[in-house]
């Protein structure tokens, strides 16, 4: 497999950044010694099973950024990242000091892959009859989950965000992921399942066509993604959800992102691009110059700039993209997505993510428990 060098971009002048080409070349390396000869890898398809996840979470553990790696080949940038951990020392913006402690990236990496072993397993066992009456799209995604591996979906969700050993960075971690599982080699059918920011960005009124288009895997870690996420002392809730999209707090983060201290990297999210008026006007239906807008956003020079971005189409989308989530789950399963992430909170607490236990062992436990009773 190639280790080239990472090209950031998404235009055809594409920039390479040196530094994380270090990082990125130590890392692909680790995960072929890590994955190879198991049916994750392209050269090697097979049936994925339990064992093949403690692979994946043995290489998060060692590539993971607050991992010293002393006498190994990751030592030296992982040395160098560790001297940035200081406010106003990062040298990328990003989140690497924090990677292991509760609720930061390697502990929901593990609550998404339980939440979504949990959910693909629940939504086999829910699954409608397909007939004639049911849209095309309906019935394809029956015969998707109908053939789906619990153990498959497990996967998907444990390395869905993996790009994070490389960069924090919005935008920039899904083109960093892509060409390092394409450099590791990582099958397909679970690269392409991987969440797309591109879904967050549909044009306005197109989010149950967007979600209709995804398949049964992309589905259910979407799903985990989302729903393995900490809220103090309980896992997210489709209400939770809800609550924040109504109450404005997506904007809120999204106006915090926008002012983080951008890192001057090559990579640095592309999400913070401006988009055209031409654009926002056409696919999103957003006139800046309308009373409209000049209400919502006032004489806030930040807001504005954020409707004049990505992030803010983003936000635009959050509350369109859960209820088109419900839906289809719905339009699949005789359970709704409420009850069944009603079902994970009472089986799945925070702590799980960073219980001293294998993941396989982890995961197991949600595929053998009876499931629990709930009020929806």
């Amino acid at each position: 497999m190639s280790n080239e060098m990472p090209q950031v971009g998404h235009n055809a002048a594409k920039l390479t950044d040196h530094e994380m080409g270090g990082r990125f070349t130590a890392a692909v390396g680790v995960a072929r010694s890590k994955l190879l000869g198991s049916p994750l890898l392209i050269e090697n398809p097979g049936k994925v099973s339990l064992p093949d996840l403690d692979r994946i979470a043995n290489f998060l553990s060692v590539v993971s950024p607050v991992n010293p790696g002393v006498g190994t080949e990751l030592e030296k940038w992982r040395l160098e990242q560790r001297t940035s951990f200081e406010p106003g020392q990062m040298t990328d913006g990003s989140s690497f000091g924090n990677w292991e402690e509760p609720g930061r990236v390697l502990d929901t990496t593990i609550l998404a892959t339980i939440v979504g072993a949990y959910l693909m397993r629940r939504i086999k066992e829910t699954l409608r009859e397909p007939d004639m009456q049911m849209s095309d799209i309906t019935r394809r995604l029956i015969s998707e989950f109908q053939d789906a591996s619990q153990e498959h979906a497990a996967a998907v969700c444990a390395t869905h965000d993996v790009g994070r050993i490389l960069s924090q960075e919005q935008g920039a971690v899904d083109a960093l992921q892509k060409r390092f599982f394409k450099n590791v080699g990582l099958r397909p059918d679970i690269t392409n399942a991987h969440p797309d920011e591109q879904v967050m960005l549909a044009p306005c009124g197109r989010m149950e066509e967007t979600i209709d288009s995804l398949s049964a895997y992309s589905l259910v870690c979407r799903l985990g993604d989302e729903f393995g996420k900490p809220n103090g002392e309980a896992l997210y809730t489709l209400e939770d959800y809800i609550q924040w999209c109504e109450q404005g707090e997506g904007e809120q983060w999204a106006l915090r992102y926008q002012e983080r201290q951008k890192s001057g990297r090559p990579s640095t999210n592309y999400m913070h691009e401006t988009l055209s008026s031409e654009i926002l006007q056409r696919d999103y239906g957003i006139d800046l110059e309308s009373e409209g807008m000049r209400h919502r956003i006032g004489s806030d020079s930040n807001k504005s700039k954020l409707y004049r971005t990505r992030l803010g189409v983003h936000v635009m989308n959050q509350l369109p993209y859960f209820n088109a989530l419900s839906k289809r789950i719905g339009d699949v399963s005789s359970v709704s997505l409420q009850q069944l992430i009603n079902e994970v909170g009472l089986l799945v607490s925070p702590s799980v993510g960073l219980e001293k236990i294998a993941l396989s062992e982890k995961v197991n436990r949600v595929l053998v428990a009876e499931p629990p009773v709930t009020n929806a």
